[in-house]
């Protein structure tokens, strides 16, 4: 039962500069229409990522934020964008898409060279310059053949392109941060957990505007060693759940009270739980455990079974006898 709710990652791109892991299509994933990305980037740290805000066809802005652990970076669909690792740890970016209404949606690659053998196995990663005829791309650049050839003959790397240490990049600002990057790590816990850890830090449109475009929304939960997290279930939302250290266990039980998964998690675990689907989070006794949890839903709604504010406290004594 918990091949249908959690997945091995694929490996969909990989080179010397780092690598794209992707889950995808299978049970509940492709049922609900998620896919989940991990993408690590060598070289470790803190890096750069570059933004293409395009205004119809009147113009195309560039900006370029730093970004560290733990923060939030949110675009639209069709959105071009890069990123850049220039410290000395590794990157990992960790990125959800829900295509339930849209489940034909392709990322593509506007730079680099032809899909070799690798990425046609996985993606069919190439940049799409490639398939348009040189007339076409002469035309439409205003450059004549000769240029455009050199062009893309000097595009090199498929996804993954590891740059000359001269390489300048443009000047990260913090203009538009707003719009896009939320510093999830430096905000106070929205719940707090007495003796269970740093407790729950939520992102919703209301902090972060653009994630209603989206339909998403974050949790980042913090457990000590043995804590729980009281068992709940999200008002219409599907939950992408991504364990980012330690080790724990998840259960999950249905509408009709038949327990589906009972798992144990540890660091890369992925798995999806639908909306309306009680389920618990706990701790290994041995381990820390934080995970994120992606919502599938700007604003996350939740009701719990049991703590602080249970549903059961809102019925009178002669309910529950009953």
């Amino acid at each position: 039962m918990a091949e249908q709710w959690s997945s091995d990652a694929r490996v969909a791109l990989k080179s010397d500069g780092g690598k794209l892991e992707v889950w995808e299509g299978s049970g509940v994933f492709e049922e609900l229409g998620v896919v989940a990305g991990r993408t690590m980037l060598k070289r470790r740290g803190g890096g750069l990522v570059g933004i293409f805000i395009s205004l119809d066809d009147r113009k195309t802005r560039e900006s370029c934020f730093k970004v560290e652990r733990g923060d939030v970076v949110a675009v639209p669909q069709g959105v071009a964008l890069w990123w850049y690792n220039g410290g000395d740890d590794e990157l990992e970016i960790m990125g959800v898409a829900h295509l339930a209404d849209n489940r034909h949606t392709k990322p593509f690659l506007v730079a680099g060279g032809k899909p070799d053998e690798q990425s046609r196995r996985g993606f069919g990663f190439g940049a799409v310059i490639h398939g348009f005829s040189s007339g076409v791309l002469s035309r439409a650049s205003e450059m004549d053949k000769s240029s455009v050839r050199d062009v893309l003959e000097g595009q090199s790397g498929v996804g993954f392109v590891k740059v000359d240490e001269d390489v300048t990049f443009p000047d990260a600002t913090s203009a538009f941060d707003r719009n896009f990057i939320y510093r999830l790590r430096e905000i106070h816990p929205d719940v707090r957990v007495q003796n269970g850890g740093e407790g729950i830090r939520e992102l919703s449109s209301y902090k972060l505007p653009i994630l209603r475009t989206l339909g998403l929304g974050i949790e980042c939960v913090h457990l000590n060693k043995g804590a729980m997290v009281a068992p709940n279930w999200f008002h219409g939302s599907h939950q992408i759940l991504y364990v980012v250290h330690g080790r724990g266990r998840i259960e999950v039980v249905d509408p009709s009270g038949e327990r589906v998964l009972d798992e144990e998690l540890e660091q890369c675990s992925l798995v999806v739980v639908p909306a309306f689907y009680p389920s618990t989070k706990i701790a290994s006794s041995e381990e820390s455990f934080h995970y994120i949890t992606f919502v599938i839903s700007h604003r996350r709604m939740i009701s719990y079974l049991s703590g602080r504010n249970p549903v059961y406290r809102g019925m009178d004594r002669l309910q529950l006898n009953n």
